[in-house]
């Protein structure tokens, strides 16, 4: 994050294609902004043991990972431009690639009004067990949080030109440690041991 606190002001030229990377730049430091912004009301709510609350702001960091993808994949800097003037359309489809099959559509249901998260979590007596708890999926959550801001840390650096090789061993350390995270988690899960970077 201090990567984003650091970088010095975007001016945005009025047309994206007489400096592409003013766009880029101001779409990665907001996007990093909004990843920090959740990843505190993720903290927050798994302090106390509500890790089921964490789903909305999972769901906007998975929205954000899709962004990133997409502004990654377009020098020309119009895909930032539309996000930043919100004009970026439908999301969904992108959002689900960057999560595991069928999360991005649990995430949204818990975002939304949807009985159906409500019916998932009675047990066989029709009782919903409303109390803290942290499971495997706080840990996930957690992870989730961590690589969003390292990835927007890093589109900072990158899109800013930013060249602190303290910046870059820290997150190096910090991407290390997440990854470790990830397999980690993986093998508790039952999925057996993961290699590095998998």
């Amino acid at each position: 994050m201090a990567a984003i606190v650091d970088s010095p002001p975007v001016v945005l030229p009025e047309n994206p294609s007489e400096d592409p990377r003013a766009y880029l730049l101001l779409a990665a430091q907001l996007a990093g902004a909004q990843a920090f912004r959740q990843a505190r009301v993720v903290e927050a709510a798994l302090r106390i043991g509500y890790e089921g609350e964490t789903r909305p702001a999972t769901r906007v960091l998975v929205e954000l990972a899709a962004h990133r993808r997409i502004w990654d994949s377009d020098e020309t800097g119009l895909e930032a431009r539309d996000w930043l003037l919100g004009r970026s359309g439908r999301l969904t489809s992108r959002a689900e690639k960057v999560a595991p099959r069928g999360v991005y559509r649990e995430l949204s249901a818990a975002s939304h009004a949807d009985p159906r998260v409500m019916l998932a979590m009675m047990d066989s007596d029709h009782v919903i067990d409303l109390t803290p708890r942290r499971t495997l999926h706080a840990r996930a959550v957690l992870l989730v949080c961590s690589s969003a801001l390292l990835d927007a840390a890093e589109a900072v650096m990158r899109r800013g030109g930013l060249d602190d090789e303290q910046y870059a061993s820290a997150l190096a350390r910090l991407r290390a440690a997440t990854d470790a995270g990830w397999r980690q988690l993986f093998e508790d899960r039952g999925y057996g041991p993961v290699a590095a970077g998998g």
